[in-house]
């Protein structure tokens, strides 16, 4: 399951519990592959695909592996933190990027509207800290790997409406990026150009090439790899969109010990999944 999954598995929950089961969206078959449903019907060949010509083969795909592996033996011990971001933090950080590409806009004369995100602005600066912390040269070839979701890219075509697929949609799209760029542009080009490669990448034509491209590379037993063979990865998931902490569960509240029946619940995320703890009280 993905992210968008999850959502309707946490929506579907909720109605149940509510006894609005008529709101329960009915699932795509499991027999139904999204993947070949798209692919049946296209036309794209490979070469259409804007990042095919940054496909790892060959020499190249070995170097990578090489390289990949040499980093899990001198570094083997990976340890996982948590950071927390606070809400004014993040929407600084979108204003300070917002405010960067008008200020690049107005010096080089161009009258044009450019939208970057919070979540273009969070991976931007997690890219840029990252980039810092591990010292690297400014000619270290950088990859950020972000999630893009294909429901909304090539959903119409294979799901009807309110349909939901409980499988994997999401691929991945990637933005190449020197060490050198990241450390001395501003935050607001680093997010616009994760934004471009967004609205560049996220096309109908741009999937079929990608899953033509895919196909190519699985029947010639390779994996669908993009990028320098030499490439630092940052792999990075924005799951704002999920909203996990927005979900309605009062209705699981048999009875409510307040007078007013004012219900306050509070949820923890643990894992993929939303841990739901309910607290009940007064105004």
């Amino acid at each position: 399951m993905d992210g968008v999954s999850i959502v309707s598995l946490m929506k579907a929950w909720t109605s149940v519990l509510a006894g609005k089961e008529d709101e329960v969206p009915p699932l795509m078959s499991f027999k139904q592959d999204p993947v070949e449903l798209i692919s049946a019907g296209s036309k794209a060949k490979p070469e259409s695909y804007v990042l095919h010509k940054w496909m790892l083969k060959g020499t190249s795909f070995y170097k990578f592996v090489a390289n990949q592996m040499s980093e899990m033996v001198w570094y083997p011990g990976v340890e996982t933190r948590m950071i927390c971001l606070p809400g004014a933090l993040i929407a600084r950080l979108k204003s300070q990027a917002v405010d960067d590409v008008k200020s690049a806009q107005i010096d080089a004369g161009k009258d044009e509207k450019s939208f970057v995100s919070a979540g273009d602005a969070v991976s931007a600066w997690i890219a840029r800290i990252a980039v810092s912390a591990l010292r690297l040269p400014l000619s270290q070839p950088v990859a950020l790997a972000n999630v893009l979701d294909t429901r909304g890219v090539v959903g119409t075509q294979i799901l009807s409406d309110g349909t939901a697929y409980a499988g994997n949609m999401c691929v991945q799209f990637f933005t190449y990026v020197s060490a050198g760029e990241l450390a001395e542009e501003s935050l607001g080009a680093t997010a616009l150009r994760i934004r471009r490669a967004l609205d560049e990448q996220r096309t109908v034509q741009q999937f079929e090439a990608y899953v033509a491209t895919h196909k190519e590379a699985t029947a010639a037993g390779r994996l669908s790899l993009f990028g320098p063979w030499n490439m630092v990865m940052m792999n990075l998931s924005n799951w704002h969109k999920a909203r996990f902490f927005e979900y309605d569960f009062s209705a699981a509240i048999r009875q409510c010990p307040a007078e007013d029946g004012m219900h306050h619940w509070a949820r923890e995320c643990a894992g993929l999944f939303a841990e739901c703890r309910v607290f009940s009280g007064e105004r």
